[in-house]
């Protein structure tokens, strides 16, 4: 496996057709850690190992976690509901909407932002209707979708939401009294050893950092950067930036009970808290929840513990194989750049 791993990471050199980073970790040797292709196209300046990237929705494991280090301290419950820490008088989001149904994203919001395969469009045309580049806080997010209508009743089903951590990283706020950056610093980043992670805004000038990259649609077309296509800062719902060593990190300071006690973090890590997820992935049944993706084989054996983050000029994947002791972590500055590698790597690691 390890001489095809090689091979593989050798031939997307060869190709040139992948921007990012490839970390692949495992208990029973040493790392490989490849870099490929330009961080920044104007100046011709090519990744490194160490490239940090925005990694979109992976921030919400690290804002999960906070949460469940309050739920475990006693100063918070999985069943208290959103209402009875926030005041949210006067807006759609009903009060029966629990810790527990924003973690597991089952409490039927409305989102802030729609994702669909129309993401141009629904973006322009939230641009049109919001100041998106006003949102600098968890707090500019609530007027985007506090009073809309729900979509489906609480509890009834999982349903992709951007604004159940929107909603989390607020409750974190009320309950601590202090931005929710500075929480996820101490409580995860600082506990986990994640040096080169932090809650830069897409107008910050930081070393070693990608810029993002929509590919040209027709062949002679031009590469975009994404500046006017995110938001401009991170919130709880993700936008952090971070490097690929960091994600690793992260994902053994979970499992290592360096985050939060080692029987709960089992619970999360084995599915155990999540819930039904939408289809399957390679195959697998799929639970969802806390910022995580867990596959079950048919014995119910956790196969991998997944994270993703999406979003125009950027594409995050970190994953966890349980039985085969491996992370593997794949970032990329191009839209969608980093899914083929990672199920490329995936179909190799288990063959």
């Amino acid at each position: 496996m390890v001489h095809d791993l090689h091979a593989y990471l050798d031939q997307l050199d060869h190709d040139g057709d992948f921007h990012g980073t490839v970390l692949i970790t495992s208990q029973d040797g040493p790392p490989l850690a490849r870099a490929y292709g330009l961080a920044d196209r104007t100046w011709n300046v090519r990744h490194t190992p160490g490239t940090r990237f925005r990694v979109a929705s992976i921030g919400k494991a690290f804002t999960a976690v906070a949460v469940w280090h309050l739920i475990e301290t006693g100063r918070l419950m999985l069943d208290t509901p959103a209402h009875d820490v926030l005041d949210l008088s006067g807006t759609r989001i009903p009060p029966a909407v629990t810790v527990r149904h924003l973690l597991t994203m089952t409490a039927g919001l409305a989102d802030w932002f729609e994702e669909s395969l129309n993401w141009p469009e629904e973006w322009q045309r939230l641009r049109a209707q919001h100041d998106v580049f006003a949102l600098r806080t968890n707090r500019d997010y609530l007027p985007l979708f506090a009073h809309k209508a729900p979509l489906a009743g609480v509890g009834e089903h999982f349903r992709y939401s951007n604004a159940s951590f929107i909603l989390l990283g607020l409750i974190l706020e009320d309950i601590l009294g202090r931005p929710y950056e500075e929480t996820v610093q101490d409580l995860v980043f600082g506990r986990a050893g994640m040096t080169a992670t932090g809650f830069d805004h897409t107008d910050d000038v930081v070393p070693d950092t990608a810029q993002g990259y929509v590919p040209p649609s027709e062949p002679d077309g031009r590469w975009r950067r994404n500046t006017y296509l995110v938001t401009p800062a991170p919130a709880a719902d993700g936008g952090v930036t971070s490097a690929a060593a960091d994600l690793d990190r992260f994902l053994h300071a979970l499992r290592g009970g360096q985050l939060l006690s080692a029987p709960l973090s089992a619970q999360l890590l084995n599915g155990e808290r999540s819930v039904a997820g939408a289809g399957t992935l390679r195959g697998q049944a799929t639970r969802v929840g806390h910022g995580l993706t867990c596959s079950l084989d048919l014995q119910g054996q956790v196969t991998r513990v997944g994270l993703t983050g999406e979003e125009e000029g950027v594409s995050a994947r970190a994953a966890d194989y349980p039985l085969l002791g491996v992370h593997v972590v794949v970032l990329s500055n191009v839209s969608g750049g980093a899914a083929r590698v990672t199920w490329d790597l995936h179909d190799l690691l288990t063959s």
